[in-house]
């Protein structure tokens, strides 16, 4: 899997600004609705909306999705390739540990200390063409069946997508716009996570991702099960 550093160190203290208040962006949010509804389901969230969890954020950014999960957690650990953001995210005080470096190499020797009940990627997992060793890393991470991982991806805009459908089908599994970020196949998506164990409990297509010259960015947030 490979990474790229899309926000430099210096951009980091403008990031919550741009993401927010220019791009209207809410994924956080948006996963910990899905998240809560997943544990309601399950009947894991008592009146105070503690479920206790141990939650890892692959891709924390500045915390933002932190500040949204820490009340679901007891242990909340953050990754992120930029050490900028990773300061940024451990100002917030939300994280019990925040490291730096790529996905790949930090994970591996945070699972000697600890497994986990829920993995976000909360708007990651568009820098990445091919998810495969990112969903199966995230299904490493977790503690028992019934562990749940969490993101949001992007669609191709219309037009796009129906090129793709007329040319390949439903087999077309990743796009590399012209933002540089990916679209994906939310259909080959969900066969990658199906071969790492992991079964889907919530798809849900989301009209505005985020804002990008001046049009709302489809996308598809996902949340799914480790079953075996």
């Amino acid at each position: 899997m490979t990474q790229v550093r899309i926000l430099p160190n210096r951009y980091a203290p403008d990031f919550d600004n741009s993401l927010v208040d220019e791009l209207k962006y809410d994924a956080p949010s948006d996963l910990r609705r899905a998240i809560d509804g997943v544990l309601e389901d399950r009947g894991s969230l008592d009146r105070s909306e503690k479920a206790l969890l141990h939650i890892l954020d692959l891709g924390c950014g500045t915390g933002l999705a932190g500040l949204m999960f820490r009340p679901l957690a007891e242990t909340l650990v953050g990754v992120d390739l930029s050490s900028r953001m990773a300061e940024r995210a451990e100002e917030r005080g939300v994280y019990d540990k925040v490291l730096v470096g790529d996905f790949e190499m930090v994970v591996p020797e945070l699972l000697l200390e600890y497994r986990f009940d829920l993995v976000v990627f909360a708007d990651v997992l568009i820098y990445i063409g091919d998810l495969t060793n990112a969903i199966n890393l995230a299904a490493s991470a977790l503690s028992t069946e019934g562990g749940l991982v969490a993101f949001t991806l992007e669609l191709p805009n219309d037009v796009d997508l129906r090129v793709l459908e007329q040319e390949m089908g439903s087999k077309w599994r990743w796009k590399l716009e012209e933002s540089g970020r990916y679209s994906h196949n939310p259909t080959w998506v969900e066969s990658v996570a199906a071969a790492a164990g992991l079964s889907v409990l919530r798809r849900e297509t989301m009209p505005r991702l985020r804002n990008e010259k001046g049009r709302a960015i489809k996308g598809t947030l996902f949340v799914f099960e480790y079953v075996s």
